[in-house]
């Protein structure tokens, strides 16, 4: 179901502040004068040392102002702006306590200083010390009669402090003061219903309507918050006399979607999102947002989906050129398993607003997961041509050329684009030079391979991909057996159930000559998976062939036949009925 948002969001619009009034003032004293009677060359170094630190923290010269400070506190300990001004530097050095010991000091020193009780208030208050916080505030109310909006405060800390009942009164008497208000009525509100007095919770709101029975918010309002508490019967007698009052009004329309969406009526609560969608008052930046959160709510399934693309194509129809619905559609699209129908969308937004990276990330992940790997790079390259310094669109590149075996254009893919990539994305840098060693290898540039995943891993040891391949390639070369045992062995580690590190696991093994170790592992990879993978079969077959299971090893050849294997040693194993190692 929609949130029924729209409404409550606006009972919180009224800012705190129209209560409080600002909380910003010049804290300089105009006269710092101390608990002790000075004698005057004393009270003259104290007030330039105390004017000179003040000059010095405006001009960020936190140091020196706070020495100074120090040798006006030497002269005159009982000095309160001494205090005051101490708290600030010891809340800047993260002495929290200090700072609040420095302003109880300020406090008793000075106890009629309104901003010394409130810088008090709002420290202890930042750091739980809620007991504090409500004695100052206590103590401040009956002295400052002319700011009511301290019961707002002094509320908010009994809330905090979980002292529902004396929070309520705090703000019924901030109302008596200002009268009914709706941040006030909102307050109690969340404070009743979290109490689970759910009957005085709604009585605030209904007092708001008896007071305003005009206003369109507070009606609709009432009746989302009676939805939001699983009380639709409520909610639809608040809504009839919106409509009463206003039968035309768009935000009521989105209120009576969600309502008819509870019931189960969604024909109705179409037609009303429709009626949202068509209303010429509404700004399509509006729309878009209310018709997302109406399908995060009421698209459950793909029974719903012919509902939600109706409204798409409503909204699509007058506003062709919105990039923004474009791209909504096409995640709709997505999350309903449509990719085709996706990337036409995303394949308009790129062309509507070429600007943003996320849609071109979405279009070449589109283009890769169909296997449209020439398609692919071009769309990298269209992309290039706005972003060219975008690593992860050189990253979907040299993938795409790689699939294409075009694996020179796909080096210089992955060449340039580890360039743009930001010093602290290590990992990405890592993934980077671990493609480089990919195709490297597959070029017959191995030592130029292996030292591309040496600098990969130095990078990021634990990237699981580098440490497969630096292994299953270095087993190739049966070169630096014990080293590709034990990268193969962390991969095994981190994933114990993937069939292809499993593999590569048996297949070192099998080079070291340890073959029941490999078997034991190309077992538990059959297990996971690998019975399907022709490659898996073949050094399956190949290690029963080395354990003295000929037979057996002939049919884990001809089952990798079967599978499609392209492996050029094995109708030779099958015709010979025996091991043959690659060339």
């Amino acid at each position: 179901m929609y949130k029924n948002g729209i409404f409550l969001a606006l009972l919180f619009c009224l800012s705190i502040a129209t209560l409080q009034g600002s909380k910003k003032t010049n804290l300089r004293p105009e006269a710092p004068v101390g608990g002790v009677k000075l004698d005057d060359e004393d009270k003259r170094k104290f007030d330039y040392f105390f004017l000179e630190s003040l000059r010095l923290k405006e001009n960020g010269q936190y140091d020196r102002a706070f020495d100074l400070l120090l040798h006006c506190n030497r002269i005159d300990s009982t000095s309160a702006p001494v205090m005051f001004e101490m708290a600030f530097y010891y809340k800047k050095m993260k002495k929290n306590k200090a700072a609040v010991a420095a302003l109880q000091k300020a406090v008793a020193l000075d106890k009629s200083n309104y901003w010394y009780n409130m810088t008090l208030a709002d420290q202890c208050g930042s750091m739980h010390l809620f007991a504090t916080a409500i004695e100052t505030y206590e103590n401040m109310i009956p002295s400052y009669p002319e700011k009511p909006e301290l019961n707002y405060e002094l509320a908010s800390l009994y809330a905090q402090n979980g002292e529902t009942e004396k929070a309520v009164k705090s703000l019924n008497k901030l109302e008596e003061s200002i009268g009914v208000n709706e941040t006030v009525s909102m307050e109690k509100f969340k404070l009743y219903r979290d109490a689970g007095n759910e009957k005085a919770a709604f009585a605030e709101i209904e007092q708001l309507i008896k007071k305003y029975p005009y206003e369109m918010k507070y009606v609709v309002g009432l009746g989302d918050l009676y939805l939001d508490a699983g009380k639709p019967k409520e909610a639809y007698m608040y809504y009839q006399k919106a409509l009463e009052l206003e039968p035309d009004n768009s935000y009521l329309a989105v209120s009576l979607a969600n309502y008819y969406e509870a019931v189960g009526d969604k024909e109705s609560a179409k037609v009303q999102m429709k009626s949202v969608l068509v209303n010429p008052k509404i700004e399509i930046e509006d729309k878009i947002g209310y018709l997302s959160h109406y399908l995060q709510y009421n698209v459950k399934d793909s029974t719903d989906l012919p509902q939600a693309e109706e409204l798409f194509v409503q909204l699509l129809n007058e506003y062709p050129q919105e990039p923004d619905l474009h791209t909504m559609y096409g995640r709709l699209l997505l999350s309903q398993q449509k990719p085709d129908q996706a990337k036409a969308q995303f394949q308009i937004v790129t062309e509507l607003a070429p600007d943003n990276k996320d849609n071109w990330i979405q279009l070449v992940s589109l283009d890769g997961q169909s296997g449209q790997y020439k398609e692919m790079t071009e769309t990298c390259n269209k992309a290039l041509e706005v972003f060219p310094e975008f690593p992860e669109i050189y990253f979907y590149q040299g993938v795409g050329y790689s699939q294409l075996d075009d694996y020179e254009s796909a080096l210089k893919s992955f060449e340039t684009g580890v360039i743009y990539i930001p010093k602290d994305n290590v990992r990405m840098i890592s993934d980077f030079y671990g493609q480089i060693g990919d195709i490297d290898y597959k070029l017959d540039r191995k030592d130029e391979a292996f030292a591309a995943y040496e600098k990969a891993l130095s990078y990021n040891d634990q990237n699981i991909g580098v440490l497969n391949n630096y292994a299953y390639f270095l087993s190739l070369e049966k070169k630096d057996l014990d080293k590709a045992e034990r990268m193969s062995g962390i991969c095994v580690k981190l994933q114990p159930d993937n069939s292809t590190y499993l593999d590569t696991y048996a297949w070192v093994f099998f080079m070291e000559g340890n073959y029941t170790l490999a078997k034991f592992y190309l077992n538990s990879a059959m297990q996971n998976g690998g019975d399907t993978n022709e490659e898996i079969l073949e050094h399956y077959g190949d290690t029963l062939y080395k354990s003295g299971e000929t037979d057996e090893a002939l049919q884990y050849w001809q089952k990798a036949l079967e599978k499609g294997s392209e492996s050029k040693t094995l109708r030779k194993k099958i015709e010979t009925k025996a091991y043959v190692e690659e060339e």
